[in-house]
C-alpha cells in the first residue's frame, strides 16, 4: 500500500499571508513614488502634442492662402460665449477652424460705380473725407433683398468688411450694413458707410488724410469690397481631450493678453498692457458682452495682414466687429484645460497660483508657446520658460512680469524667414 505521507521535501512551497502583505507593501510604496512622475510626463506629452496640432494648422492655413491667392484665417473658437467674462470656459480655446474669403465683389455687372460723400463725421479729423458710397441698385442688387418691405440688406456684404475705392489701395473698414436710399428724382441707391480716415482697434490711424472731398474724384467711381472671412465646415481640428489654448495669456508682443475677454472689455487699450487692476468692468458699455471668436488672417503672401475680434452686447442684434493689425509677435499659450485661471482683473496676482493642487498654464513649464511672426509668416513651438528673475525694471505688476518672463524663450526663437 502506498503511503499518503509526503517528504517536506515533497511538498508544494508558497507565500505566507505576512509575506504577502509584505510585497503588496512595497508595490504600493513604488505605485506612490513612480505613478506622479508617469503621470506628469503623460501630462506634457499631451500638451506637446497639441502644441504640434496648433502649429501644424496654422502652417495648412498659410499655405492655403499662398496657394490659393486669397486670405485665410485661422479662427481661434471660445469653448463657451456669455457674459461671464471672468470664467475660465470664455478663455478656453479647444476647436480651431478655418475661414475661407471670398473674391472680392466689384457689382453685379463690370463698371459698378457710385458716388462718394461726406456724411459722417463724429470726430474732427473725419471732417472733409468721404466716407459714404452710394451705388444705383441695379448695380449692386444683390446686396438687398427687394422683396422686404422696407428692402433689407443680404449676408453679402457685413459690417467689418473693407472696401477699396477707385485706383486707391487703402482698404476702409466697413461700419454699417448696407441700406437703401431715395434721392429727390426718386432714383434709388444702396449706400455703403466706411470709416475715413479709417482707425485701428487701438484708435492709431491706418490712413491718413485718404479720400479728401475738395480733391477727390467723387463721381463714377468704382469699388471693390473684400470680405472678412467666413468659417468653413471643413479642415477645422479640436485639441486633445484636456488641452486648450488659453486666451487669457495669449496676446501680441512681449506681455500682451489681447485675445482675454477682460482686455477686449476696453479694445481702445489693446496694444498698451493695462496696469491690475482696473476697474471692472473698466466700460460700462462692456457689460454682459459676447466676446466672440479671434480670427487671425493670413495674406496671400504668408504673413498675416490683420486680427479680427468681437465685442457684442447681448442687448444688440449685431456683434461689433473691430479689426487692426497685429502689434508685435502673436504668441499662443497651449496649456490643461483645468489650469485655466480666472480673469486676472478680477483676481490680479492670485492668477499666477502655483501650488500642489493647482497651478495655472502660464507657470507651467511643461506648457508650449505657439508663436507666429505676423512679418515674415514664421511660426515656432518653445517651452514656457520658468521664473528665474522677474522684470520688475520693466513691469511694475506680476502678471505682466510673468507673461514677459515666460516669453523670452519664444521671442528669441523665432528666427524664420518667409517661405
Amino acid at each position: 500500500m502506498v503511503s499518503r505521507n509526503h517528504s517536506a521535501e515533497e511538498r508544494v512551497k508558497g507565500f505566507t499571508l505576512v509575506e504577502l502583505l509584505i510585497v503588496m507593501a512595497i508595490l504600493v510604496v513604488l505605485a506612490a513614488v513612480t505613478l506622479p512622475t508617469i503621470r506628469g510626463l503623460l501630462v506634457g506629452q499631451k500638451t506637446s502634442e497639441a502644441a504640434r496640432l496648433v502649429k501644424s494648422f496654422v502652417e495648412s492655413a498659410k499655405a492655403r492662402a499662398q496657394a490659393t491667392g486669397r486670405p485665410v484665417a485661422v479662427i481661434l473658437d471660445r469653448s463657451r460665449y456669455d457674459g461671464s467674462g471672468g470664467l475660465a470656459p470664455i478663455n478656453m480655446c479647444t476647436r480651431l477652424s478655418m475661414g475661407e474669403v471670398f473674391p472680392a465683389y466689384t457689382g453685379d455687372w463690370a463698371g459698378a460705380s457710385g458716388t462718394l460723400l461726406d456724411l459722417v463725421a463724429t470726430e474732427a479729423h473725419e471732417i472733409g473725407f468721404a466716407d459714404t458710397l452710394d451705388i444705383p441698385l441695379s448695380s449692386v442688387a444683390s446686396l438687398i433683398d427687394v422683396s422686404q418691405n422696407p428692402p433689407v440688406a443680404t449676408s453679402m456684404v457685413q459690417v467689418g468688411d473693407l472696401i477699396e475705392i477707385g485706383s486707391r489701395r487703402e482698404k476702409f473698414f466697413i461700419v454699417a450694413e448696407p441700406t437703401v436710399v431715395t434721392d429727390s428724382s426718386g432714383n434709388s441707391f444702396v449706400r455703403i458707410q466706411f470709416n475715413n480716415p479709417s482707425t485701428t482697434t487701438a484708435n492709431l490711424p491706418m490712413q491718413q488724410g485718404a479720400l479728401p472731398v475738395a480733391t477727390s474724384v467723387l463721381t463714377n467711381v468704382q469699388f471693390r469690397i473684400y470680405r472678412r472671412p467666413n468659417k468653413s465646415l471643413s479642415g477645422g481640428i479640436s485639441l486633445p481631450r484636456g488641452t486648450c489654448i488659453d486666451l487669457h495669456f495669449s496676446g501680441f508682443g512681449q506681455s500682451g493678453r489681447q485675445f482675454s475677454s477682460d482686455i477686449l472689455h476696453n479694445p481702445t487699450n489693446l496694444n498698451n498692457p493695462p496696469t491690475y487692476p482696473p476697474p471692472f468692468p473698466p466700460t460700462t458699455t462692456s457689460e454682459n458682452s459676447n466676446y466672440g471668436p479671434i480670427y487671425l488672417v493670413f495674406s496671400p503672401t504668408g504673413l498675416v495682414s490683420a486680427w479680427y475680434f468681437q465685442n457684442r452686447e447681448f442687448s444688440h442684434a449685431e456683434p461689433t466687429i473691430q479689426r487692426g493689425y497685429p502689434s508685435g509677435l502673436i504668441h499662443l499659450l497651449v496649456g490643461g484645460t483645468d489650469q485655466v485661471s480666472e480673469s486676472p482683473l478680477l483676481a490680479g496676482a492670485a492668477s499666477m497660483v502655483d501650488t500642489e493642487d493647482f497651478k495655472t498654464n502660464i507657470m507651467d513649464s511643461n506648457n508650449s508657446w505657439v508663436t507666429i511672426n505676423p512679418y515674415t509668416g514664421g511660426i515656432s513651438t518653445t517651452s514656457v520658460q520658468s521664473t528665474t528673475t522677474l522684470m520688475t525694471e520693466i513691469y511694475a505688476d506680476v502678471v505682466q512680469q510673468r507673461i514677459a518672463q515666460s516669453r523670452l524663450l519664444a521671442t528669441n526663437a523665432l528666427a524664420e524667414t518667409t517661405q
